[in-house]
């Protein structure tokens, strides 16, 4: 508004006449495509009112003049003008202009519908590695967990990944700009089916986009995978924009040159205007899409505190470490200790420092011990390690093992961020009365099945990916793998 007051005062003197601020506001005015017709209120838009006398000017202002001058001062203010009062607007330069602007037997049309198939397959092989990664089970690839920063950047990922992605924008946009009428009235040898298509291909690149960067944001555990992906994919969805500009300057001879640099100037649909036709459906598209990837990721966070990807059942083979002299408790001296004795099933039961909990259980049927107290494997805060305990083992005869750092530990992993215990099967480190110098593998395997081959036909699969082996077969383990011992034997006498 200050710019526009210099101007006038700068261009209109005192002793001005009232038609040469008429003919300034009216070079104004066209300069904004507005017409000369009286302000619509509504949607909160009213004309501001000039400040001709407090600028300092005077003289003899008719009605004409002031009308003129104040539409020119709401132009400038909003940076707008009211849909209504657009007489001409040119359709965005695109390749999807293209798709509808130019015959369908044409160069530009063919170099268009590469241009956009090329988006779509770069965008569809992104799709096909990013579900990849999933199973039965984990449709998304979920990890079993992510630390808190990486939690943060993926809530704010979303927001620029949405912000980011201006096709679908551009298509409600133009939808809601040209009508059937406006297009076959201004320029009747354009499709308005052609112009809708095209509209139809910028919603899918949109959308094709937005799923890409949902999946790339649930499947990330590293704050800086978030953002360099969310690049990678906006350069994939613009390429289209990037073939324009190119064939914009000649790079693609001189057809496509001109075909780019044509302006198709048409006026807007003469429809009633509304709060809701101008503001309401383009707005609602947006929150939209920015709800549905919120619910999503809000949904995912809440699946991985309830430990929904983690393995609930692993299998566990601690190798043949043995500690020779073990402090047990309700053992008065030493006893000797296989760690091989702990091998066996462990479920998760809740969580512990964030991460799941795995108990172990019952070798024979993979419940509950009856009276035998089962080891754990905990992941420990602060020395950042997965580590395997039992409360009636001790390291030294004065202190139990739980009360020596916070966590205590027979055996520990390597210093890890990982959330899934079944990821983890290198650099254990055992106990033997001193640390291990050289680091051990621990075997571990989840015991999800998928289908009966899973449980060796010996049981069947239930929902919950564990084996339910069949008693009348005498099968047990967690893949029903194993048989009980043989109950008599028969010999015969030669």
């Amino acid at each position: 508004t200050l710019h526009f007051r210099f101007y006038m005062l700068s261009y209109c003197p005192h002793n001005s006449h009232p038609t040469q601020t008429l003919a300034l506001a009216e070079i104004i005015m066209d300069t904004k495509k507005i017409k000369k017709k009286p302000f619509q209120k509504g949607c909160g838009h009213n004309p501001p009112q000039s400040d001709l006398e407090v600028d300092g000017f005077e003289g003899d202002v008719n009605e004409e003049v002031k009308e003129t001058v104040d539409r020119a001062l709401y132009a400038i203010q909003n940076d707008e003008a009211d849909e209504d009062s657009i007489t001409e607007m040119k359709f965005p330069g695109s390749t999807y202009t293209l798709l509808f602007t130019s015959p369908i037997i044409s160069i530009p049309f063919i170099f268009a519908s590469m241009s956009t198939l090329l988006c779509y397959i770069c965008l569809l092989l992104s799709l096909f590695n990013l579900f990849s990664e999933s199973s039965p089970d984990n449709l998304f690839g979920v990890p079993a967990g992510v630390k808190p920063e990486v939690r943060g950047a993926q809530y704010v990922g979303v927001l620029v990944g949405v912000l980011m992605e201006e096709e679908v924008p551009d298509a409600i946009q133009l939808f809601r700009t040209f009508s059937k009428e406006s297009l076959y009235n201004n320029v009747p040898k354009l499709s308005y089916k052609r112009f809708l298509f095209s509209c139809i291909c910028r919603s899918i690149n949109g959308y094709l986009y937005l799923l890409s960067v949902f999946l790339v944001i649930v499947q990330a555990d590293n704050v800086l995978d978030i953002f360099y992906d969310l690049l990678a994919l906006q350069f994939a969805q613009s390429i289209d924009d990037v073939s324009f500009n190119l064939a914009r300057k000649e790079m693609f001879g001189a057809t496509l040159f001109a075909a780019t640099n044509h302006d198709h100037m048409i006026e807007p649909s003469t429809r009633k205007n509304s709060c809701l036709r101008r503001n309401f459906l383009l707005k609602s598209i947006l929150l939209i899409n920015l709800a549905l990837m919120y619910v999503g990721l809000i949904y995912v966070t809440l699946q991985q505190r309830n430990g929904a990807y983690v393995c609930p059942s692993i299998s566990v083979n601690f190798g043949d470490e043995v500690w020779e002299e073990a402090l047990i408790h309700g053992h008065e001296r030493p006893r000797f200790l296989e760690y091989s004795y702990f091998n066996g099933i462990y479920k998760v039961e809740g969580n512990f420092n964030g991460r799941p909990r795995y108990v172990e259980k019952n070798k024979w049927n993979g419940g509950e011990f009856a009276a035998t107290v089962g080891a754990e494997i905990v992941f420990c805060k602060e020395s950042g390690r997965w580590v395997f305990t039992h409360e009636d083992i001790y390291k030294h005869v004065s202190v139990k093992i739980k009360g020596e750092d916070g966590c205590g530990w027979l055996i520990q992993s390597d210093v890890s961020v990982e959330y899934d215990l079944a990821n983890i099967q290198t650099n254990w480190m055992f106990w033997t009365g001193s640390v291990t110098m050289g680091a051990q593998n621990v075997e571990i395997v989840c015991n999800k099945c998928q289908d009966e081959s899973d449980c060796n036909y010996q049981g069947i699969c239930l929902d919950e990916g564990l084996c339910l082996c069949d008693s009348r077969q005498e099968s047990f383990g967690s893949r029903c793998e194993l048989h009980t011992a043989c109950n008599s034997i028969y010999g015969e006498i030669f």
